[in-house]
């Protein structure tokens, strides 16, 4: 199949003032990573969005294996077979001959599907995917279905004998390489099937298969036990060092050493969650969840291993002077106190993933977020304190300071305290409500609450009045304050009017606003100083100096298409994505003269056509407006910022080739002086 290109956003880009790159922090190191494979002296791991990452030291480091693989791969499966390695992504199958250095496609019926899981020997190989089961004779290279067109979720091969779990609540078992299917214990099995494992005893074959509940039989799968059974539990992965059977159950890991009767909890910590993956390496254990722990001992002790892994998602920053704070998903708080180089964990007695950082001055913090509990902190995260609103109140979700007093937006109402957080007041009725973002200027609380607009309070959110709504059809998800200016942004819509402003600003407290030209979703903002920063995952990443009145956007790719929050400490400014950790770059705006603030462009656009495109791409920038032999530097590079292409043309109207360009996101820049356009494609099959 061709490969088709199509258009799917296109911004302008004018000359601005230089900025250092964005560039990915040490850590947090951690992470969800959904796979695991040993091969000789290498591990391997990978996850949703980051790709592949190898360790050549039994897991001390991991290093970023991906030249290859396109941009954002989505890493699931691997399988060794011999020298080579095969990878399933969601979507597409490729291969390595150099252990995993560079990759490449293997073009076939599984380019478009997701590929689970593999299991098999190098002569009689499985894929399961979304949508079925596929066989391959010939080490991967080429497949064929294998007749079970079903949603596969996990294999196992064993003797001879195929068994794949599926999501359509089943376990089916193939005694003749996948050419005729049986059903087995189809009343025990009540959801999908997500780990497998079939093992010898001395009492003869016993299958192990999980379906929330873990069940073995020991009849050939005629009869079925349960053997361990909790609410709201499910088994994700099994693995064995010799006759100790381990499982990857809920937030934990267990292990068994009579078979599956008993079942001892062997979790490293209880700040370890959400186990995905369990894998062995000889006599050592690897879990893989919240990054990457390890044993050499059946689970008796844990060394946690996730140096060089980056793919927490960031949910939330929170700064003490010039002590940042980054809460992630699943992997709990970390701070740093080196402008990002390195990072602490910190923990508590139930750390939540989606909690949030609620700094209210430089030494007073708190953690809140969807729990009973909140905690405090007042030595710059050293310690912490427990602590709970009134039971009225509910979740902490937003807190603010109104000169002494704290006003903490809970999830059914509001709270005030005037000893710094220790005891709190109800205020006010029933708050409804849901807060996405929350600032205060002078006196006056401002939030953005979805379609309902801005609201504002001016009695420390005992009552609340319309600033800004009357758009049924705008969701507003951001707002901040410039000195005293107010800025709103809107993220998303439907149905929108055509030239709607996406940014509005008001100067006179929220009475009234206007809508800036800022061009572009926006859903998080940032302030240094006079600077504003407003930035989006479709947008990208915009900066204003002079209260909105005209807006630069940065030069900058931001290294995922998914969610983004920004915060600025000290000179750098940083960016949390979803599972792509916390990048920063330089922000001295110092001495910045009125020649290197944004100068207009008289166009929009250049323009790519036709859309689709095969093979082919026609470019055209007779648009800009440029003298007619005026030169012009394209560069088509990852998001990223890695180039694939990069050429000169003069024409106003040609075509390139695309042959050779994997599947992806890109951006195409065109640079003519102070002129530069953008176009964000797409490459996909």
């Amino acid at each position: 199949m061709k490969k088709l290109l199509s258009v799917i956003i296109i911004t302008v880009l004018c000359s601005v003032t230089s900025f250092a790159q964005l560039k990915q922090c040490a850590g947090p190191s951690g992470g969800l990573f959904s796979t695991f494979l040993a091969k000789d002296g290498s591990l391997f791991t990978g996850g949703r969005f980051t790709g592949a990452y190898r360790s050549d030291d039994n897991g001390d480091s991991w290093k970023s294996v991906n030249s290859g693989l396109p941009a954002q791969a989505y890493v699931l499966s691997y399988r060794a077979i011999g020298s080579k390695i095969i990878i399933g992504l969601g979507p597409g199958i490729y291969k390595s001959n150099d252990n995993g250095n560079t990759w490449t496609e293997i073009k076939c019926v599984l380019s478009d599907k997701v590929v689970s899981c593999f299991a098999g020997t190098d002569s009689m190989l499985f894929a399961g995917t979304w949508t079925g089961m596929y066989r391959s004779t010939d080490g991967g290279e080429t497949w064929t279905e294998a007749n079970l067109n079903l949603n596969i979720q996990s294999l196992e091969w064993f003797n001879g004998e195929i068994y794949a779990g599926v999501q359509e609540k089943g376990l089916f078992r193939s005694i003749d390489n996948g050419n005729v299917w049986s059903l087995l214990g189809k009343d025990e099995f009540k959801s999908a099937v997500t780990a497998i494992k079939v093992i010898n005893s001395p009492v003869g074959k016993i299958i192990y298969a999980a379906s929330k509940d873990l069940c073995r039989s020991t009849d050939n799968g005629v009869r079925w036990e349960r053997v361990y059974a909790k609410e709201g539990v499910s088994v994700t992965e099994f693995a064995a060092i010799g006759e100790t059977l381990f499982a990857g159950i809920g937030n934990g890991i267990y292990s068994s050493t009579d078979y599956g009767g008993r079942w001892d909890n062997i979790t490293p910590s209880k700040e370890f969650s959400g186990v995905t993956v369990l894998g062995t390496k000889g006599n050592t254990l690897y879990g893989i969840g919240d990054g990457v722990v390890r044993s050499s001992d059946k689970g008796g002790h844990w060394q946690e291993k996730s140096k060089g892994l980056r793919n927490y998602t960031v949910n939330s920053f929170g700064k003490l002077g010039n002590i940042l704070f980054a809460n992630t998903n699943a992997g709990g708080l970390y701070q740093s106190t080196d402008q990002g180089d390195n990072w602490t964990k910190v923990y508590f007695s139930d750390t939540r993933k989606d909690a949030l950082c609620l700094p209210v001055n430089d030494t007073l913090m708190f953690l809140g977020g969807f729990s009973e509990e909140f905690y405090r902190t007042s030595d710059k995260g050293k310690t912490w304190k427990t602590m709970y609103l009134p039971n009225v109140i509910g979740y902490l979700e937003h807190l603010v300071a109104v000169g002494n007093t704290l006003v903490a937006l809970g999830s059914y109402s509001i709270a005030t305290s005037t000893d710094e957080g220790l005891s709190w007041t109800k205020v006010g009725s029933t708050f409804s409500m849901n807060v996405d973002q929350v600032t205060v200027v002078d006196t006056t609380i401002f939030i953005v609450s979805g379609y309902k607009g801005v609201l504002k309070s001016t009695d420390k959110g005992a009552t609340w009045e319309k600033s800004l709504g009357d758009f049924n059809n705008l969701y507003f998800a951001t707002i901040t304050h410039v000195g005293n200016v107010l800025f709103a942004g809107i993220s998303s819509g439907f149905d929108v009017p055509v030239n709607t402003p996406e940014i509005f600003r008001s100067t006179d407290t929220g009475k009234t606003w206007v809508g800036t030209k800022y061009k572009g979703v926006v859903t998080t903002f940032a302030v240094s100083g006079k600077q504003l920063f407003a930035a989006s995952s479709a947008s990208g990443l915009f900066m204003t100096n002079d209260n909105g009145e005209t807006w630069t956007k940065l030069d900058v790719q931001l290294p995922r298409i998914m969610g983004v929050i920004l915060t600025v400490v000290g000179n750098s400014l940083y960016a949390g994505f979803d599972y792509a950790g916390i990048w920063k770059m330089k922000v001295d705006f110092t001495g910045v003269s009125d020649e290197e603030k944004l100068q207009k462009v008289t166009t929009s656009s250049i323009f790519c056509y036709p859309n689709p495109a095969t093979n082919t791409l026609t470019i055209d920038r007779t648009t800009l407006q440029l003298p007619e032999n005026a030169p012009v530097h394209y560069t088509l590079s990852t998001l990223v910022g890695g180039k694939v292409i990069e050429f000169d043309n003069s024409e106003p109207k040609f075509t390139v080739q695309l042959e050779g360009i994997a599947n992806g996101v890109y951006s195409l820049t065109a640079e003519s002086g102070a002129n530069r356009a953008a176009v964000m494609v797409t490459v996909v099959e």
